[in-house]
């Protein structure tokens, strides 16, 4: 297959990553994945695992020496530790990713690939949304300045078994089935546009086959749901009774429907044709508890 296929997935162990990764050896390429942690949720065999940390710039130069697509999706993702750890975050978001894109212009990466967020286009997400849009106008520059081929993939609301504890879905499927019941900060009518992990993932690696270089793609959902539709389906699904008490208090972090506010260059939204219905997914979800018990 040559250099043209070798994929490395630099956080390739996170919820969004490992699906990532799975995808592309279903589609073909051969695999490596950098992560600080192994955590046997990569379903594939071939997939090639190096436990690491990113912030080792040798054992980077070495895998980014042997590859032709780079995908960076390590860092700091919780908005809420990204408020109480600013440092560490600029750290891990910015200055890691820094790193990585000078070593994919040294090697001459053909594709660097970029996990952003929708959280640019808005001023919440406190420390974490600021990281994003820093590394996404550095990324440029260095595009600017050097050869340097980046796509920027900007993440809606993502959801789906394996998640992180503090996802929005998982958290609020997890506390209602422990609980039979959940406080929820807000006033209920938030809107996301929600999209299946898996959903997300095929079209993170599809992007690859789009020939034009230096752009961005909103990567997000085709059902828009309140929070306090989408908690509603969650008891309905669990066959609980409903009981929710909505704290009415404003959110510093979050926002309040899905953002266009603030504009860093223009993207192209990208929803899948053949997606997961967020009941199923759900299920899905509360299926995966049963099974731990």
């Amino acid at each position: 297959m040559g250099k043209n296929k070798n994929v490395l997935l630099i956080g390739g162990e996170g919820f969004l990553g490992a699906h990532i990764s799975n995808e592309l050896i279903n589609q073909g390429y051969i695999v490596t994945v950098l992560d600080i942690k192994k955590k046997n949720i990569l379903e594939n065999k071939k997939i090639k695992y190096v436990q690491g940390d990113v912030a080792n710039l040798k054992v980077l130069n070495k895998l980014i020496k042997n590859s032709s697509i780079v995908y960076h999706f390590a860092g700091i993702a919780s908005i809420e530790y990204s408020f109480q750890n600013p440092s560490k975050t600029i750290n891990q978001n910015i200055i890691n990713t820094i790193n990585i894109v000078e070593l994919c212009i040294k090697h001459k990466v053909n594709k660097f690939i970029f996990a952003s967020s929708l959280y640019v286009y808005n001023n919440f997400g406190s420390f974490y949304r600021a990281s994003k849009q820093a590394c996404e106008l550095l990324i440029q520059t260095y595009a600017d300045q050097f050869k340097l081929n980046y796509i920027f993939l900007r993440y809606g609301s993502l959801y789906g078994t394996n998640a992180q504890e503090w996802n929005g879905i998982m958290n609020y499927v997890s506390t209602i089935y422990k609980n039979k019941k959940i406080t929820y900060n807000g006033s209920g009518n938030e809107k996301r546009e929600y999209i299946h992990v898996k959903d997300a993932a095929r079209i993170s690696v599809d992007i690859l086959k789009i020939k034009k270089n230096n752009n961005a793609y909103i990567i997000s959902g085709n059902q828009n749901l309140t929070s306090r539709d989408l908690i509603k389906m969650i008891f309905e699904i669990m066959g609980i009774k409903e009981n929710i008490k909505f704290t009415n208090k404003p959110n510093n972090y979050h926002y309040d429907s899905t953002p266009y506010r603030y504009v860093p260059i223009a993207a192209t939204k990208i929803t899948a044709n053949n997606f997961k219905d967020i009941g199923q997914g759900i299920m899905e979800i509360v299926t995966a508890l049963d099974n731990s018990e």
